[in-house]
C-alpha cells in the first residue's frame, strides 16, 4: 500500500468520527453540489440507481443495482476533503472502504484514481448537464477506456 492510500484512509476514519467539526469551505461543496440528488439509469437490463446529499462536512452516497427485483450490489460512498484533497470513499456490499483520490477536473470530467485496485483503479463522473451524468469504470489494465460506463438521469433533487 502506498503512503498516500495510508493517509486518505486514517484521514477517512477519523473524519467518520467526527462530532461538531465545523461546516467546511464552501469551495468543496460548491465544486460538487452538481451531484446532489438521485440518480437512476440502466445498462444490460441492471437498473442502477445513486442517491447524494451533503451531510454537514461531506457528501454521502447510496448506489444499488438492481435485477428482476434482486438487489445484487449496494454502495456507501462518501466524497470528503483529506487533507485538503478531494477523495472518494466506497464500501461495496460491506466491504472496504476503497479509497480513490481526485486527480482533477477536465471539461466536466471528474476523476478519481486509486493504482492499488485492479477494478475500478480509475471511476470518472462526467456531468453531462443538470439532469444527466455518466459513470465510467476503468481498469489498471485500461486506464484509457472503460469498461462499463453508464449514463444516469436526475430523478429527484
Amino acid at each position: 500500500m502506498t503512503k498516500l492510500f495510508n493517509i486518505l484512509l486514517v484521514a477517512f476514519m477519523a473524519s467518520l468520527l467526527c462530532i461538531g467539526c465545523s461546516e467546511k469551505d464552501n469551495a468543496f461543496r460548491d465544486q460538487f453540489r452538481w451531484l446532489s440528488g438521485k440518480w437512476e439509469g440502466s445498462n444490460e437490463g441492471t437498473e442502477l440507481i445513486e442517491q447524494w446529499i451533503w451531510n454537514k462536512t461531506r457528501f454521502e452516497g447510496k448506489a444499488f443495482e438492481i435485477k428482476d427485483g434482486d438487489t445484487l450490489l449496494i454502495e456507501e460512498l462518501f466524497l470528503d476533503e483529506y487533507n485538503g484533497v478531494p477523495g472518494y470513499a466506497a464500501i461495496v456490499n460491506g466491504d472496504g472502504p476503497f479509497m480513490f483520490v481526485f486527480k482533477g477536473e477536465d471539461n466536466g470530467v471528474f476523476e478519481f484514481q486509486n493504482e492499488d485496485h485492479d477494478f475500478p483503479s480509475i471511476i470518472r463522473y462526467k456531468y453531462d448537464s443538470d439532469s444527466s451524468i455518466t459513470i465510467s469504470l476503468m481498469s489498471r489494465e485500461s486506464p484509457n477506456e472503460a469498461n462499463l460506463s453508464y449514463q444516469l438521469k436526475r430523478i429527484q433533487r
